[in-house]
């Protein structure tokens, strides 16, 4: 069976910043040579992607901070950066009309790390 295809309107640029964003984030909060998985998927209406990373994770008081200007997870590694990619990520997404968040992956899971979510709507 064929399936329509239903195009997501997007600035492709801002939206690969936002992909470079993620997986950039995941990099850095990763063991080396960790692998990172990029999943998407169509959603009722909307398009997901997800960032999926074998990190050590997010505290959970920093969950609802992340995404602020500015801010940055407290870890003990000596990791750079201005704490502005990931607020830079929300303010596209949300310009799209989409939403951004993250989680922890489940403690048991064998993958564990964190994972980041984006919505587009679809056109």
């Amino acid at each position: 069976m064929i399936q329509s295809v239903q195009l997501v309107p997007m600035d492709f640029v801002l939206i690969v910043q936002v992909l470079i964003n993620l997986i950039d984030n995941s990099l850095i909060y990763s063991p080396p040579d960790s692998p990172i998985d990029i999943l998407a998927g169509r959603n009722s209406g909307e398009i997901m992607v997800q960032v999926r990373d074998r990190g050590i994770g997010i505290p959970p008081e920093d969950l609802e901070h992340i995404f602020d200007k500015f801010y940055r997870v407290k870890r003990p590694e000596n990791i750079s950066g201005t704490g502005l990619g990931l607020s830079i990520s929300k303010g596209i997404i949300e310009a799209h009309g989409g939403r951004i968040w993250a989680i922890n992956a489940h403690p048991n899971s064998h993958h564990g790390g964190a994972i980041f979510s984006f919505t587009l709507p679809l056109g």
